[in-house]
């Protein structure tokens, strides 16, 4: 039996269409979150070495290493986009 991603349940890639474009996000759960190329899955690496929440700007297949993901949530990059996404959701 093929393994899926344990955290594809609260996964925003997976659960709540935060992509732009619906047949990417499709993409990447046929890619990454239904197969044991989860294991692969920057957001998934990245989020066992996080103390923070990785927000939805960061994709499976990110064009940046995993530790320079986990050095920005870490640091409060991500910040600025986070507030702007709940600002505009009021």
């Amino acid at each position: 039996m093929e393994e899926v991603c344990v955290k594809m349940e609260k996964c925003p890639i997976f659960n709540e269409g935060t992509l732009l474009n619906e047949k990417t996000g499709e993409t990447y759960k046929t890619v990454y979150c239904t197969t044991e190329r989860y294991k692969q899955c920057k957001r998934y690496l990245a989020s066992q070495r996080c103390t923070r929440p990785l927000p939805v700007q960061v994709l499976p297949n990110a064009s940046i290493t995993v530790d320079e993901i986990v050095r920005r949530v870490e640091s409060g990059f991500y910040d600025i986009f986070n507030k702007k996404d709940k600002d505009s959701q009021n």
